[in-house]
């Protein structure tokens, strides 16, 4: 159950992170993306099937929080 939640912080972390901070950071004509920074690190250390998970609920949420169409982010 720790190891749920833990996921489930980093993803909401890196989303709120991605959303607000690293929005408006342009690198050499892009943005960072530091959810897929974190989901490859949960996808590595927790497994694949872990990692599809976290990368389903993290776009998902990314896509909300962007407040476009979802599915389009």
């Amino acid at each position: 159950m720790a190891d749920s939640a833990l996921v489930a912080g980093i993803v909401f972390v890196a989303v709120l992170l991605q959303a607000t901070i690293f929005a408006s950071l342009d690198v050499l004509g892009g943005t960072p993306d530091v959810l897929l920074l974190a989901l490859l690190g949960i996808a590595l250390l927790r497994g694949a099937i872990t990692g599809a998970v976290a990368g389903f609920f993290g776009g998902l949420l990314l896509d909300i929080v962007s407040l476009d169409t979802l599915g389009v982010t």
